[in-house]
């Protein structure tokens, strides 16, 4: 029986605002009251209260009761209210409701003969016509409850609806209550609940179950037998009906727990039940039939032997005498029973059974399964179990050969085994779980709790004596993998593998990516992520598991043996990151991660490939010296040496990279190389391809026939280039340029290259522009990028970079932009930038100048060639063809020595043509705007400025300098200038030198003596100076006595043009150039030959 409390509901009232008050009732009527627990003889409650969220709230109740009388409630809630609040009142309203009778609705009744005839109609509806699917009806569940004060009969009223399987689904329970009857119910129906309601002894809140009194009268189930609609505990199979009367004799059988119970002893069916009416009825469920029993006895009396209690063993004599009184000898029987005397040596062993029940809770916005765990507490005296509740402090059981033995139970230890639930967070549980016997608890942290409780809690108990048994539903059960698995299944083509990681439990293997996935998704939501990555190997990792059965558990894993998967899942972080069949698609270029998955113990299948190329990593210690190639031209350096030995590597392992030098530091003959080793040892079968800036394509034939003079190069420019698309399998070396690479695309896509090299490869920084797109198209078994600025702008252009060498390294552009860049550049996540670090480490090569400042000389001259284009060109030929027309005919009237003038002038007008149109005072200049020198000059210092150099700029042209800070400004590079007109000359002087600016413009005249620039590393000469000890001087500004860092010249030169071919002219006939530019004559004489070559056209 429930314990009561001593207050009613219109006294409820006075205690509470009305506010909360009508909102808890309110709660009430919803059905979100959990459970309440009445406890202290009525005088406290504990309880648990949906929140109108998703907050389930606790409340402890105090009545204070000083006379008898409720003068006052101390409700403690958890909401943020907290006391006295509707969760409260709906506690105590509901408990109130469960104490209270609530009155019968009569209605309106039909007469008594009328009713009977409407009843033989409602037999005959429906016969003959096949039912509709979705067809409703009420039917009813027939049991017996069985309490201390004896048996009822239970009545279950349920709304079902007719299955397309052709069966009664299992359905809803429903109550009556309600003044309009819903429309499914029949006649009859609503005539069985009112007489339900009348005869329900348990007068509870109208949930669709009835408790009828002991004894009751046969006429009901008479009525609901009539219905057709009645069936025995479940339903299933046909209904129940009216048997023929059934003669039977009644006993007392003894139970295993040493009690008497009323039983059929005798009659002429089997499997028959008896049912507390009066009188009597049966149930035979195998056959669908219930009807009166025959015993003998007035209807009275085996109408209250019917509904008799189970009486324990000891009392047995006293039920003997009893029954005299009512019945003779013979109705009845009772055995004749040995008692033992009471034991008091046996001690209660704890049993927990843990389990789960799955519940659909109503919110406002809808409905909502959830999985309520719970665990159920009996003992066990000498294998006998015993219910906590249990009042009997002695208790009976059933032993060998009839005896019944007694024990007097511990109640201080079951008290004491109750109390440490409680310690460990277990409160009592009002709803007892479905066939279970004993005292139920639920956590007091739901799912957090039960995990901690089987992670630690159950271990202690095991420890203390206690014996646990896990159901199959409950979810919090913590299991250990028996075995350790990983698949591969290799794409076609090798370049993506997909890995599939698990452990095999109790037999079955069980994927654990996903799990992984979402409980890192859970760590990062939480802000708890790098807590987790720092966390111990020895440190268990929890995750939530369901096995192919839907059933629950929780998986613990050692940290140690899952971190080197779990650290590339937060790498490659994503909640799309699995396919659908729960596998981690991985690049090859990846496979290195599987090296640390091999140190643990796997059980490896599917594909070989993948770990193979990961062994073949690991198995990598250090680069391997690579002889430099017998063709090579040049003597590497160390650092070159070096980044040849990496080369090698990457080709070796059939990777790629970046080689990302600072400028001036020799990339290009690295390449060369490189080129020259795989030619020399046969594996070139194919040309190799560079695709490189339009002012880079003059450097690269000049660099491979100086220092590579064995390859054979061919260079795809100019609108010629067509012609020469069939001799490209001839030759080791093909040059292009960007611009050309879509235009071209169809004859380079269809070529296989050995290597493809891009030069200054930041032009593809842009992913979607058509020629990166093409450049990832190309076929080839390598591949370099070169540059000294991977990124300009943001880390998008170093993923199109690597998109390109190794695809999948840094996954797709969105997902890059999301574990990478964002977090980077927005958020400056330090954690994010180390690992893409450690990503990209071993494919990119960098080396500045301070690193390997030991390995190179004082001063390192460097000329960069630049192809004049377009309107430039153009206009450089117009003035040539003009100036040698004139210079000849000069010549011809006044001879070489006198025209020494006309040639200078003529010579002038050119090399202004090579700076830059805008210098010549022309007609036919004012519309050339473009200087290719100037846009390579401003293509190098962004790149060397961001290395950190401090630059000395000369020009003998003061317009050019002038022309140099119009594009300074636009680039923001801050800069100081010297000229013949400048009159404060320490101040830039001194600026430059205290490191405020780094670019210096210095014209001939103001800079070419006196000056002591050693904060300079860098020198540029914009156009050549023909006297090489001018020039030396210049340059002499940066790298004299004081200068500790090596110097770089980079000398720009038009190629050519005359600008080159006076460079020439200066190595083959110094005295000579020297006569040329300061008049004298002591070098020699200019001959016709040497003015021929230096005006002849153009290539």
């Amino acid at each position: 029986m429930t314990l009561g409390i001593p207050l009613t509901l219109t006294q409820l009232q006075d205690f509470f605002d009305p506010v909360y008050y009508n909102r808890g009732v309110s709660y009430v009527r919803a059905e979100m009251v959990r459970m309440v627990k009445v406890m202290s003889g009525g005088r406290r409650l504990i309880s648990r209260v949906q929140g109108s969220g998703r907050n389930l709230y606790s409340c402890d109740i105090e009545l204070v009761i000083p006379e008898g009388r409720v003068e006052n409630i101390l409700g403690i809630c958890s909401c943020p209210v907290g006391f006295n609040c509707k969760h409260v009142v709906a506690s105590l309203y509901h408990q109130i409701l469960l104490q209270e009778r609530s009155p019968a609705d009569p209605g309106n009744e039909l007469p008594f003969g009328l009713r009977q005839w409407f009843e033989r109609l409602e037999t005959v509806k429906g016969q003959g016509t096949p039912r509709r699917s979705g067809e409703e009806q009420l039917h009813f569940l027939l049991d017996v409850h069985e309490s201390e004060s004896g048996r009822s009969l239970q009545v279950e009223t349920r709304k079902t609806r007719w299955l397309k399987s052709k069966r009664w689904s299992v359905g809803s329970l429903f109550s009556g209550g309600s003044r309009s009857p819903a429309a499914f119910l029949q006649e009859t129906d609503s005539e069985v609940l009112r007489l339900l309601e009348s005869f329900d002894e348990y007068h509870g809140p109208g949930d669709g179950r009835y408790l009828l009194a002991p004894g009751i009268s046969d006429y009901l189930l008479a009525r609901l037998i009539e219905t057709g609609k009645v069936h025995w505990q479940q339903l299933g199979g046909s209904p129940l009906e009216r048997g023929e009367p059934l003669a039977a004799r009644l006993g007392w059988e003894l139970q295993p727990d040493g009690s008497l119970r009323l039983e059929i002893a005798e009659c002429a069916l089997e499997d028959v039940q008896l049912l507390p009416l009066s009188p009597p009825w049966y149930v035979a469920p195998s056959i669908g039939r219930a009807g009166p029993l025959e015993t003998g006895l007035e209807a009275r009396a085996a109408g209250l032997l019917a509904s008799a209690p189970v009486v324990p063993a000891r009392f047995g004599r006293q039920l003997e005498r009893q029954l005299k009184k009512v019945a003779p000898d013979h109705a009845v029987q009772v055995p004749r029973l040995e008692v033992e005397e009471a034991r008091e040596d046996v001690v209660p062993v704890p049993h927990l059974l843990l389990g789960a029940q799955e519940h659909r809770f109503h919110y406002l916005r809808g409905l909502e399964d959830y999985l309520e765990g719970y665990a159920v507490l009996h003992f066990e005296y000498d294998g006998h179990r015993v219910h906590p509740d249990d009042a009997e402090e002695v208790k009976a059981f059933t032993g060998a050969e009839g005896k019944v033995q007694q024990i007097h139970r511990h109640l201080d230890q079951e008290e004491a085994f109750v109390d440490r639930l409680w310690d460990m967070g277990l409160i009592p549980r009002d709803v007892q779980p479905a066939e279970r016997e004993g005292l139920s608890f639920e956590h007091e942290l739901e799912d957090e709790g039960w995990v901690e409780f089987s992670l630690l809690g159950v271990p202690l108990l095991k420890e203390e004596g206690w014996q646990i048994d896990i159901d199959p539903s409950f979810a919090w059960q913590v299991k250990e993998p028996d075995a350790w698995y990983a698949d591969l299944e290799e794409e076609s083509g090798g370049d993506w593998f997909d890995l599939e990681l698990g452990v095999s439990i109790e037999g079955k293997r069980i994927s654990l990516l996903p799990m992984l996935v979402q409980y890192i998704a859970n760590q990062r939501k939480a802000g708890t992520l790098q807590d987790f990555l720092n966390t111990d190997d020895e440190v268990p990792l929890l995750v939530n598991l369901r096995d192919g059965e839907g059933k629950g558990a929780i998986l613990k894993l050692p940290y140690g043996k899952v971190r080197p998967i779990i650290q590339t899942l937060v790498e490659l972080y994503d909640p799309k990151i699995l396919d659908a069949d729960g596998r981690l698609r991985m690049s090859r270029y990846q496979a290195a991660e599987l090296n640390t998955l091999a140190e643990t113990d796997l059980e490896w299948g599917g594909a070989e490939a993948p770990r193979k190329f990961a062994e073949k990593l690991a198995g990598f210690r250090e680069l391997e010296a690579v002889p430099p190639p017998t063709g090579l031209k040049a003597e590497l350096r160390p650092y070159q040496q070096q980044g040849l030995n990496w080369l090698q590597f990457l080709r070796q392992y059939g990777l790629s990279g970046i080689l990302a030098d600072d400028m001036g530091l020799g990339k290009t003959v690295q390449a060369l190389a490189h080129l020259l080793v795989e030619k020399e040892s046969g594996r070139a079968e194919h040309p190799s391809l560079v695709v490189a800036t339009t002012s880079l394509m003059v450097n690269w034939a000049s660099e491979a026939a100086r220092f590579a003079p064995s390859l054979k190069v061919l260079v795809l420019q100019g609108p010629e280039r067509r012609k020469r698309f069939q001799e490209i399998a001839d030759h080791d070396l093909v040059l292009t340029t960007y611009p050309l690479l879509p235009r071209d695309s169809k004859v380079l896509l269809e070529q296989t290259w050995h290597l493809v090299i891009l030069d200054e490869a930041q032009h593809i920084k842009n992913p979607r522009s058509k020629v990166a797109q093409t450049a990832c198209k190309l076929k080839a078994k390598h591949r370099l990028c070169l540059t000294g600025t991977p990124m300009e702008n943001h880390l998008g252009e170093l993923w199109s970079q690597f998109h390109f060498l190794m695809p999948g390294l840094l996954g797709d552009e969105r997902r890059f932009r999301t574990l990478f860049r964002n977090p980077i550049e927005k958020e400056g996540d330090q954690q994010r930038q180390q690992l893409l670090n450690r990503r990209i480490a071993p494919f990119m090569l960098r080396r500045d100048k301070r690193e390997v400042v030991a390995e190179l000389p004082e001063k390192t001259e460097i000329p960069v060639l630049v192809e004049l284009e377009g309107k430039q060109r153009q206009l450089y030929e117009t003035i040539r063809v003009a100036m040698d027309e004139r210079v000849r005919k000069e010549i011809d009237r006044k001879g070489l020595e006198r025209s020494q003038i006309v040639i200078l002038d003529a010579l002038l007008k050119l090399r202004q043509v090579c700076c830059d149109p805008r210098l010549l005072k022309m007609e036919a200049a004012r519309k050339v705007t473009a200087s290719a020198k100037l846009a390579q000059l401003m293509e190098m210092l962004p790149e060397m400025i961001d290395e950190g150099r401090r630059i000395l700029l000369f020009s003998q042209f003061t317009s050019m300098l002038k022309l140099i800070e119009g594009e300074l400004e636009k680039h923001s590079i801050p800069w100081v200038k010297l000229t013949g007109n400048t009159r404060d000359r320490a101040t830039p002087v001194q600026r430059f030198q205290e490191r405020e600016v780094p670019l210096f413009l210095i014209s001939l005249k103001a800079g070419g003596a006196g000056l002591n620039l050693t904060a300079a590393d860098t020198v540029i000469h914009y156009d050549p100076w023909w006297n090489p000890a001018v020039e030396r001087q210049a340059t002499d500004r940066a790298h004299r006595i004081g200068q500790e860092n090596p110097v770089f010249v980079y000398k720009l030169v038009a190629s050519g043009t005359v600008e080159e071919k006076i460079n020439a002219l200066q190595q083959k006939k110094q005295a000579l150039a020297d006569a040329l530019f300061d008049g004298s004559k002591k070098g020699g004489v200019l001959t016709r030959e040497d003015l021929q070559n230096l005006f002849e056209p153009l290539d």
